[in-house]
């Protein structure tokens, strides 16, 4: 299967065939279609359904298509006048496996058509996910959708989480629901850039789903930051993000599919527990230092440019350009405040250090910090081996080695 990346172009159109119905896809929801063979075809002969949805300037916007059937394709673009499809982005393997996944900033205010195709003239079932955007109804594009209800501040159904505690509720029949007809309750979290947070959903009663993001569209969520099904086991739901901004995030508590009945709602925070009062975390020690606003404890030893290189190789620290001539992990720039920056793969990846504690695999005595490059999370911390000091970099699903750091200026 041949690789194809995302491409931005000025105007492309794609014809052939009868057009396609529009329907309009929802932010924040998984879309169920599928591809037949009474659709129309692209100029390849594959076959298509198109959805849209209304965008602004300047806003990101991430698409995903995945499906079990057929090696899916996507494109994004825009109507011409006269109807021509005007494409913006497309992408073959972008996601994971076969699924294919679109990130395009919009050049303009409007409605936008996302067409999902398949590699070859495949057909079969799949679904579509769209973050950011809002859904088009065909009114006026300014209008906006009725604000649903976030809760009144009642842990029965919905309302602010703090960090410790853990929250009992009900969904039912009465409450409001998804285009599925899923019944769903909304609660608001006030979070702080970098901070890292797990939320875990249980239920005896059905199969539950967990939704973060920011606030809007009609079921609650505008952007999706995270979702999740069976993270936490059976049909519970767990979902372990690091924000990305202070401010408010929404999580919404619904069935996957169908059902009613009684749940619990837990948060924990790298924080700690109840309430962020805006202090530090850790009591100060020698080797560590606040960053301004109090989000974290960055050790002052991490302080730096690094060259990150391959587990088990050996380079001369004290000559820098020996250390970057063989940085194939990248370089690593971290300040005083824990912000950080590293060029890693062609990609300028910023953010800022997260203190953390593993849940398994902890070394006694190891202080450990996240950095999520966008796609997946790491430790970094500063280990030793034969008398020599390195900082380490482990992938924070398995807690492997992948990279070992050496500062700029030698030992520290």
């Amino acid at each position: 299967m041949t690789k194809r990346f995302l491409l931005l172009v000025s105007a492309v159109a794609l014809t052939a065939g009868p057009a396609s119905a529009q329907r309009s896809i929802v932010p924040g929801e998984v879309t169920r279609g599928g591809l037949s063979s009474g659709d129309p075809r692209t100029d390849d002969d594959s076959y298509y359904d198109e959805w849209t949805f209304d965008g602004r300037r300047g806003e990101t916007v991430i698409v995903t298509m995945e499906s079990g059937a057929f090696d899916t394709y996507l494109y994004l673009g825009t109507r011409r006048r006269g109807g021509a499809f005007r494409e913006i982005a497309r992408d073959d393997d972008g996601g994971n496996g076969t699924n294919s996944r679109v990130e395009v900033r919009l050049p303009e205010d409007g409605t936008y058509v996302i067409r999902a195709s398949s590699l070859r003239q495949d057909t079969g079932p799949y679904t579509l996910t769209l973050n950011g955007g809002r859904a088009s109804y065909g009114g006026d594009y300014g209008a906006t959708p009725t604000e649903p209800v976030y809760g009144g501040g009642y842990e029965s159904s919905g309302g602010p989480l703090q960090a410790g505690r853990r929250v009992s509720g009900r969904l039912h029949s009465s409450d409001p629901t998804l285009d599925n007809g899923a019944a769903f309750h909304l609660y608001t979290y006030q979070g702080r850039r970098g901070e890292r947070l797990t939320l875990t959903l249980r239920s005896t009663d059905f199969d539950a789903e967990l939704v973060m993001g920011t606030r809007g569209g009609r079921h609650g969520i505008g952007s999706v930051l995270q979702r999740d099904d069976d993270g936490a086991g059976g049909r519970d739901s767990r979902i372990d993000v690091t924000l990305p901004n202070n401010g408010e995030y929404v999580v919404r508590v619904n069935p996957l599919l169908s059902g009613t009945g009684e749940y619990t709602l837990e948060v924990e925070s790298s924080l700690g527990g109840g309430a962020y009062d805006g202090g530090p975390p850790y009591r100060p020690g020698d080797d560590y230092d606040y960053d301004d606003d109090g989000a974290g404890v960055v050790d002052r030893r991490l302080v730096g440019r690094w060259g990150l290189t391959e587990p088990g190789m050996r380079v001369d620290q004290d000559d820098w350009s020996d250390v970057t001539d063989n940085a194939t992990m990248g370089i690593l720039n971290i300040d005083a405040s824990g912000a950080y920056t590293w060029r890693k793969n062609g990609r300028v990846l910023r953010g800022q250090l997260v203190p953390f504690t593993p849940r398994r695999n902890a070394e006694p005595g190891v202080r450990y910090f996240v950095i999520n490059d966008g796609r997946d999370e790491f430790y970094v911390f500063l280990a030793e081996y034969g008398g020599e000091r390195y900082m380490q970099v482990n992938g924070r699903a398995t807690n492997r080695v992948i990279a070992h750091g050496y500062r700029e200026g030698g030992s520290y």
